[in-house]
């Protein structure tokens, strides 16, 4: 999220985007969003008017501004930049938002990255948890991406399920035991859910290594 504060914030300081801002030259801020967007390699490019009216988004695919945008938005008013987990035209992102400062706010740029598998095997990588990312949609849950192993990812949904959100500390999927931590991230009416897990069988390796030798 740090980073894609900074990434935000490089475009919303750039003198041409501002330019273009103020002249409301649409196409010219279309192209700078798409691409600021393409060389940070980011999903969703979005400039958000102060009355919160969209005026331009990359790609166009995302037209509205989702209650849960508009919380991001009010904590980029008080804190500079805002971040967090939103679901957009029935994707789910990570988001940032911070202001197009001239010198007051005169809009906001909104960045955002589509959590997929390869966005938590990133994760995965850096913190040597395996994550999966989970959303109420239409009263039901279901999984948006995980880092679990395709044979693994039914067993953690119906434990969820069964749990109502809630899991107990070690669950057995396939055989295998997994310390488990759910964090809900409700924003608004959407309701999201972090599973974080580890593989005990990998937690205890090296203790085990030492008890055989």
């Amino acid at each position: 999220a740090s980073q894609l504060v900074q990434a935000a914030r490089v475009l919303a300081a750039d003198y041409g985007f501002r330019e273009a801002l103020a002249s409301h030259d649409r196409d010219t801020i279309v192209s700078a969003l798409a691409n600021h967007g393409s060389r940070i390699e980011a999903n969703l490019m979005m400039l958000v008017a102060l009355d919160e009216g969209v005026t331009a988004v990359h790609p166009d695919s995302a037209q509205g501004v989702e209650p849960a945008l508009r919380s991001l938005i009010d904590a980029a008013r008080t804190a500079g930049s805002g971040s967090g987990l939103v679901i957009v035209g029935g994707t789910l992102y990570q988001l940032v938002v911070v202001p197009v400062l001239a010198p007051l706010p005169v809009a906001w740029v909104v960045t955002g990255f589509v959590v997929d598998d390869a966005f938590v095997h990133d994760l995965k990588r850096v913190s040597g948890l395996d994550l999966s990312f989970l959303r109420r949609a239409g009263g039901e849950w279901n999984l948006s991406a995980s880092s679990l192993d395709a044979t693994l990812q039914p067993g953690l949904l119906s434990s969820f399920i069964e749990g109502a959100g809630a899991l107990p500390e070690t669950i057995s999927l396939q055989g295998k035991d997994y310390a488990s931590r759910p964090m809900r991230s409700d924003a608004g009416e959407q309701q999201i859910s972090i599973v974080r897990q580890l593989s005990l069988e990998r937690a205890l390796e090296p203790w085990l290594k030492l008890y055989d030798s």
